[in-house]
């Protein structure tokens, strides 16, 4: 199993933060350069390599060895977490995003990727992280995108805290992967309220920015037939 589209974003994010700075600075938590020490390091950039050519079961092993080196990484347990989620370990996943966020409580990230794990069984935990990914990164599109979306699971719905966190995933960033799954699940929310015209106005603009989504279209031919037109 690989990563969804939004871990890759983030960790390319944060792979570039790291080329540009010189050394790995994650959420104000400090920096390698002075915490972990040169073999630390290289296990921990071996294992993002690995991760990012899909071999997560090699990568896990080097960050297993940042790890043994330097049990304060911060990243390397976010990154870890990754690619245990990825491999449907998700409580292995949950305990790694745990302590990142032990080690760095305002990392807005690890917050956002365990709320992926706890969403299949704990929702108002799941709930939580995302409130708190979003108090510590205040433009985090893909966090609000999943706000949206929780908000919508049958016995929690919320229709007009969904149709709130879905926009504003899409005015923070309207072109990115983050604003087309804004916009596919705000447009089954105009269409569940009899909006058909707006839904049909979402799912067209899913297909300006992404001209293959065929989903995208079926919904547009289904809401015009119920439309009428």
């Amino acid at each position: 199993m690989s990563l969804t589209n939004n871990e890759k974003k983030m960790k390319r994010a944060i792979i570039k933060l790291c080329a540009l700075c010189g050394l790995v600075t994650l959420a104000g938590c400090g920096t390698y350069g002075r915490k972990a020490n040169e073999q630390a390091l290289a296990y921990l950039n071996r294992g993002i390599e690995l991760q990012s050519e899909g071999s997560h079961t090699e990568a896990i092993r080097e960050f297993d060895r940042a790890i043994g080196k330097n049990k304060k990484m911060v990243d390397v347990y976010y990154f870890r977490g990754l690619s245990e989620k990825a491999l449907g370990n998700n409580i292995s996943a949950l305990v790694d995003f745990s302590e990142a966020i032990r080690l760095c409580p305002d990392f807005a990230e690890a917050y956002f990727s365990r709320s992926a794990v706890l969403i299949t069984f704990d929702y108002d935990w799941a709930m939580e992280d995302l409130d708190k990914a979003i108090y510590y990164k205040h433009d985090f599109a893909e966090a609000y995108t999943q706000r949206g979306a929780l908000r919508l699971l049958p016995g929690f719905e919320n229709h007009a805290a969904a149709m709130a966190d879905l926009s504003e995933a899409i005015r923070i960033d309207p072109a990115s992967h983050a604003s087309t799954e804004a916009y596919m699940i705000r447009g089954g929310l105009h269409e569940t309220l009899g909006d058909f015209d707006n839904a049909i106005n979402d799912w067209e603009e899913v297909l300006r920015i992404d001209p293959d989504n065929a989903l995208a279209g079926k919904f547009i031919e289904e809401c015009r037939r119920k439309r009428g037109h």
